[in-house]
């Protein structure tokens, strides 16, 4: 996947497998329920404009405006990522973020109201600030939570965590 379609657009997502399983007949109907994805060996690179855009947002935008309407009602039962490499890049603040993640799983529920989700992972993390690592240099973390976003109040919860190593 490319930022954009010029032809020296940055790559975002370069994976080698990725496999989706859903109902063709449920998602004609309106029934996101997607059954598993999985994502394998690859790399995500996130870049975060000054504007608040990313570069996922001007990749996936749309050339003409879609009418507002209801939010979507999407269900992801199981999502798996192994060997997956994401940067994040602040333009505005040159903070620099990478996740290696050996192995996550986990699934979301995602209505009017809230997102709930569900995730189980390991994973080393990295952060730089103007080229300089921080306190966050190839550490490795396991993480295990339960969360619900509320959409209306903005607010987070998590469930009983666990951060074993």
């Amino acid at each position: 996947m490319h930022e954009s379609k010029a032809s020296k657009a940055t790559i975002i997502l370069d994976v080698t497998d990725i496999y989706i399983g859903f109902s063709l007949w449920g998602i004609l109907a309106g029934d996101y329920n997607i059954h598993s994805l999985i994502i394998k060996d690859g790399f995500f690179d996130l870049v975060m404009h000054p504007d608040g855009t990313t570069n996922i947002e001007n990749a996936l935008a749309s050339p003409t405006e879609i009418a507002d309407g209801p939010p979507l009602n999407i269900r992801l039962q199981k999502i798996v990522l192994r060997n997956l490499d994401i940067y994040q890049h602040e333009e505005a603040t040159n903070m620099d973020i990478g996740t290696l993640i050996y192995w996550a799983k986990g699934g979301f529920n995602m209505d009017n109201d809230q997102i709930e989700a569900h995730v189980e992972s390991e994973f080393e993390l990295n952060r730089l600030k103007n080229s300089d690592t921080t306190y966050f240099k190839n550490k490795h973390f396991e993480l295990n939570t339960d969360l619900v976003y509320n959409r209306k109040n903005g607010l987070l919860v998590f469930g009983p965590s666990g951060i074993p190593r």
